[in-house]
């Protein structure tokens, strides 16, 4: 019956001798295929931490790559860790830029999520048109300036706060910051840079004027922003001279007052007291001592308390004295060609600035050079400043958390100041004549509000042996 009729396609039936004859359908046949298809040859290779990865976006070829594991800019196993991600140059994905300087680029589709705030922080300003009396005395708007514009006339220029590049003295890199922002150009020694790395050739001292300049319809607070960058030897600077006051018992004085039968005759004269204890380490080449002129103490609301710095019953050191140069940490280093690293760890309301001095000797006198930065409590911002001759940019860059490690890289005088957040400032000085130059650092804070958990100073192989070498206390 036509209802009970099978049509076999193609069908294949085998002979008396077993031969087939006719052909497989066509599915058939592509699955015999692919079934017999040689398989894919693992390539040769294969370090530890690498794995086996599609080398085409096809799914064809097999390669060898490495997995770095690195997280919130902390090294992975391989040492290399994240350093940005940035559009890809094709427009169709992103490139992956890791601190030894490699790029890998991603193929992926970027969704952002757009908000007013995004975009006011993004620009560094929002615009309001037609405001009414309420809306026309807001200054500020998603934590930006809020501009307010007339429809009738939109000529007016928009303020902007550039987004300042990062320097890293070390590599003799700067990275002007990408993506570009809007209406900023930054110039490197007066050529306009595009965002991204720009390394100094060299080993040499050089000096590099950063500047930054508005674009059409933009305004700075001042016509351009100006500063130098000073590149230098600053490689084979080991760890000479360090204080680790957890080493220390709590209670104890850097500088104690001499004898109490000897203060009324003591005079102007110098008092030694004790050695950095090397607590982090240090060259045995490298002595150094902590010193002030006087008896060491200070009146305070009708009290005789030390004007140095003491550690504290949870052996940490902070300031006791009145504050400022009245309580001044000062040290013999030798030389101000050093880097400094001191270890912030607390910072109490109201929050102090914390100043390096450049001293001839062991007092504050007003021709030594400065280096300030200004601290801030927990929940609020640091902040520093780029200056020239003493005298600031007018722009103060937003420095992160005060608790941390601070770096402060002198050469010549000149100095790259970097916060525990990475931000980075310089203070450059044009006169570094020997009678601007100090063997003397001191540190300071404008009052008592801070304890640190140390400090560290590294100085190049030919540093000489520094003077003052012993101390009065054991």
């Amino acid at each position: 019956m036509a209802e009970d009729k099978v049509v076999f396609d193609r069908l294949v039936i085998a002979d008396e001798q077993g031969h087939l004859q006719g052909k497989p359908a066509e599915g058939v046949q592509q699955q015999i295929d692919q079934a017999l298809a040689p398989l894919e040859k693992i390539p040769a290779g294969g370090a530890n931490g690498e794995v086996l990865a599609r080398a085409n976006g096809d799914g064809t070829q097999l390669a060898w790559r490495t997995v770095r594991d690195g997280a919130d800019g902390a090294p992975g196993r391989d040492g290399v860790s994240i350093k940005r991600v940035e559009p890809s140059a094709s427009g169709k994905g992103a490139t992956v830029v890791m601190s030894d300087g490699t790029t890998t680029d991603v193929p992926m589709e970027v969704k952002a999520q757009w908000t007013p705030e995004v975009q006011a922080r993004a620009q560094g300003w929002w615009l309001s048109l037609n405001p009414k009396d309420a809306e026309a005395a807001i200054k500020e708007r998603y934590g930006v300036p809020l501009i307010h514009a007339d429809v009738a006339n939109l000529n007016t220029p928009i303020p902007i706060v550039p987004k300042f590049p990062d320097v890293i003295p070390e590599r003799r890199l700067i990275t002007i910051p990408t993506p570009k922002q809007p209406g900023v150009v930054w110039k490197i020694d007066g050529v306009e840079a595009a965002p991204g790395d720009h390394v100094i050739p060299g080993e040499d001292r050089r000096e590099i004027m950063l500047e930054a300049t508005p674009e059409p319809g933009y305004v700075f607070s001042s016509s351009k922003l100006s500063f130098p960058v000073v590149f230098g030897s600053l490689q084979g600077r080991t760890l000479a001279i360090s204080e680790d006051p957890s080493k220390r018992t709590a209670g104890t004085v850097m500088v104690p007052a001499p004898p109490e039968d000897q203060r009324a005759a003591w005079g102007g004269k110098k008092n030694l007291g004790l050695k950095p204890n090397k607590g982090f380490g240090g060259r045995e080449d490298i002595e150094s001592v902590f010193a002030m002129y006087g008896t060491a103490l200070a009146d305070l609301s009708g009290k005789q308390v030390p004007r140095t710095w003491a550690v504290t019953d949870d052996l940490k050191l902070k300031p006791v004295g009145p504050g400022n140069a009245e309580s001044e940490l000062l040290f013999t280093v030798g030389t101000p060609n050093a880097t400094i690293e001191i270890d912030v760890a607390e910072v109490t309301s109201p929050a102090p600035s914390l100043t390096l001095d450049w001293l001839q000797d062991h007092r504050y006198v007003a021709g030594g050079r400065s280096y300030t930065v200004w601290l801030a409590e927990p929940g609020r911002q640091a902040s520093m400043e780029s200056m020239v001759d003493g005298v600031g940019t007018g722009l103060r860059v937003n420095a992160g958390t005060s608790v941390g490690t601070w770096r402060f890289e002198f050469l010549k005088l000149s100095c790259t100041i970097t916060a525990p957040s990475g931000a980075q400032v310089t203070h450059k000085w044009s006169q570094n004549e020997d009678k601007h130059w100090g063997r003397v650092l001191g540190i300071r804070a404008s009052n008592n509000n801070i304890s640190i958990g140390g400090f560290r100073v590294y100085l190049g192989p030919d540093t000489p042996q520094t003077e003052d070498r012993g101390a009065r206390v054991p």
